[in-house]
C-alpha cells in the first residue's frame, strides 16, 4: 500500500491561542487514514526554534502520548485521537493529560520530500 509521508500541523483552537502547535510526522493512505500502527513521532513547539521549547513525544497505536522518562509518571502520558479518523485539514483533535485537555485543528499537512 503506498503511503503519502506527511507533517501534520495542528495549532490550538481559539480557546486556547497561546499553545504552542502540534508538529506530527505519519505515512497516509490515498484515503488519508494512517499507515499501519507503528509508533509515530510528534512534538509540540515551535519547529523553527524561536522560543527554545519543545516537546517531543512518540505516539502509539492505542492513542497514548509518551513525552519520556524525564517526566514524573502523572505528567508522562496523554492521550491524543489522531488515529481515531482521516486525517485532514480543519479536523479537531483532542489533547489530554493530567491537568491539561486541549482542543487543536489541522491547519496544514505538508509533504515531507524523501
Amino acid at each position: 500500500m503506498p503511503a503519502r509521508y506527511v507533517r501534520v500541523i495542528a495549532v490550538s483552537t481559539i480557546d486556547n491561542p497561546d499553545t504552542a502547535p502540534l508538529h506530527i510526522d505519519v505515512g497516509l493512505t490515498a484515503e488519508g487514514m494512517i499507515v499501519g500502527d507503528r509508533a509515530i513521532f510528534g512534538f509540540q513547539g515551535d519547529i523553527k526554534n524561536r522560543y527554545g521549547r519543545s516537546l517531543p513525544f512518540i505516539l502509539y497505536s492505542d492513542g497514548k502520548a509518551d513525552f519520556g522518562e524525564k517526566y514524573p509518571d502523572g505528567d508522562r502520558f496523554g492521550e491524543l485521537n489522531l488515529r481515531e479518523d482521516r486525517v485532514y485539514l480543519r479536523r479537531l483533535l483532542r489533547f489530554s493529560g493530567n491537568g491539561f485537555d486541549e482542543i487543536f485543528r489541522i491547519v496544514d499537512i505538508v509533504d515531507i520530500e524523501g
